[in-house]
């Protein structure tokens, strides 16, 4: 009727974790930042996947002027930047070609550091 104490020591298998660890890891990009000093859900999420032995990449907002995110912890698996951008990407459909393409480079460079298959997670919409 009541499992035994091995049976309940022993926990189920997470098998999310090891769907993005056979991927190669969680490429996260959002458009608006979520590594400010207030914490959202979405940093607690990195963390767990960190934790797991998952590496994470995360592009927070987009933008040509210098971004430093606020970490709470630290660790080798997380890289925290934003996604490259241009000025003047309004005034010029050639300028936002540009800075799209170099986004693009950008995404496309970290998809082959994590082994070419890592989960895209899309935080919300990148309307740019």
């Amino acid at each position: 009727m009541f499992p035994s104490a091995i049976a309940s020591s022993q926990r189920p298998k997470n098998h999310a974790l090891d769907y993005y660890r056979d991927r190669g890891g969680v490429i996260f990009l959002s458009y608006c930042r979520f590594w400010e000093r207030h914490a959202f859900v979405q940093q607690a999420l990195a963390k767990k996947l960190v934790d797991a032995g998952i590496p994470v990449t995360w592009f927070d907002g987009v933008g040509w002027r210098p971004y430093s995110p606020t970490l709470y912890w630290n660790s080798p698996l997380l890289h925290v930047s934003q996604l490259p951008a241009v000025p003047g990407r309004r005034f010029s459909d050639g300028i936002t070609t540009f800075s799209l393409d170099l986004q693009w480079r950008a995404v496309e460079k970290k998809i082959k550091q994590h082994g070419g298959h890592p989960v895209i997670w899309v935080q919300g919409g990148i309307d740019e």
